[in-house]
């Protein structure tokens, strides 16, 4: 099971084989993905000279756009697969992984997954 890690280089993240850079912008935070640690950090680089040069970077994925998600969409907004948030679910009293229930479906906000990435 492939859990979000921290890397050797500060602001970005790994699951499985994505890379992830954390973007803040106005009080929001939002993630960029890369399939490689180097298309990560030249993405990282480049945000942070447009925001030198007063350019602001878009976010691929502004966390309070999507109130719920379900399990496929929680995968999708890590990039995990389906099958790791089952996981993820299952060992919460040991992942502190963040889901909610309705109806008996699995939920996620994606405020509380992006804390949890940043937090775990």
């Amino acid at each position: 099971m492939a859990r979000m890690m921290r890397t050797h280089v500060p602001g970005i993240y790994r699951c499985g084989s994505l890379f992830f850079v954390a973007v803040t912008f106005g009080g929001q935070q939002g993630w960029r993905t890369f399939g490689s640690m180097a298309e990560a950090v030249a993405a990282q680089q480049a945000t942070k000279a447009e925001l030198l040069h007063g350019r602001y970077p878009v976010m691929s994925r502004p966390l309070e756009s999507v109130a719920s998600l379900d399990v496929a969409g929680a995968a999708r907004h890590i990039g995990c697969s389906e099958r790791q948030i089952f996981d993820l679910v299952r060992r919460q009293t040991v992942t502190g992984f963040p889901f909610h229930k309705s109806a008996g479906r699995l939920l996620f906000k994606s405020a509380e997954l992006a804390r949890w990435v940043v937090g775990s």
